[in-house]
Formats: C-alpha cells, structure tokens, sequence
C-alpha cells in the first residue's frame, strides 16, 4: 500500500520592513529573509502563511495595513495569548495532520507547541540563513 504524502505548510515570520501603504501580506513585508524564505517555501511547500505579530496568522492573499509591533514588545502574557490565538488559527486552517516548515524565531515557533514542525534553518544566524535560502533557491536543493 501506497504511503500517504503529509502536506507540507510553510510559515514565514513577518519582517519589520514593509510598505508604507496596504498591500497583499506577501507583498507587504520587504525584510530580505521574508523575501528569501517565501519564495523558498513557494516552491516546496503545498500551502504557505505568514506568521504577523500584529495580525497573528495572515494568508499571502490577505490585504493589510502596515503596523508597527513586535512580539518582543509584548509582556509573556500578551505573547501567550498570540501564541494560544495564532496555533487555534493554524489548525483551523491547515489541521494538525501536517508538517509545518517553519521559517521564524522562537518566539512566533510558541504558536506551533504541540504541532508536528521543523526549523530548517535552527541555530544559524541571519547571514547564514539567508546564504541557505539562496543556495535552495539557486540549485533547487531540497529542504
């Protein structure tokens, strides 16, 4: 019997750059590790999202102003309470029989606790990270 294929569910980190008008979420971040990372996660995964710390979980399609906040602004209960927010948005969208590839730090991974995921990029810092999106991209190397 054929083994099922788990889908594959990109999650990309917002980035504090972004455009001074409204703007599609894939569109509206301008870091160069969200640019990076999304059109790595385009190309490998089934589905993808955004994880926003000042909209929570945001498809590529949503249109939205720009913000100012980060979760390191936030206090540890305001950032539980985007976590606990962010994880229902998850698996309301996507379930929980999928892979989530995640491309974020560790305070927007607390939204993924209990969820089956993997930080392909972990303890490498921004320059390295992005040198590994540009190798993946450039060689169309695996995740």
């Amino acid at each position: 019997m054929a083994e099922k294929t788990i889908r594959r569910i990109g999650i990309v980190a917002c980035s504090k750059a972004k455009l001074t008008t409204e703007a599609r979420a894939r569109d509206l971040y301008q870091g160069r590790l969200f640019r990076l990372s999304r059109a790595v996660v385009e190309a490998q995964c089934d589905d993808w999202c955004i994880l926003s710390a000042g909209y929570g979980v945001v498809l590529p399609s949503q249109i939205l102003a720009p913000y100012d906040i980060t979760l390191n602004w936030m206090s540890a209960e305001q950032r539980r309470e985007w976590a606990d927010d962010a994880y229902a948005s998850l698996v309301e969208r996507f379930g929980r029989n999928v892979l989530y590839v995640v491309y974020a730090g560790k305070p927007y991974r607390a939204a993924l606790e209990g969820l089956k995921f993997e930080v392909p990029l972990e303890g490498l810092g921004i320059g390295r990270q992005m040198q590994r999106l540009k190798r993946i991209l450039e060689e169309g190397e695996a995740l």
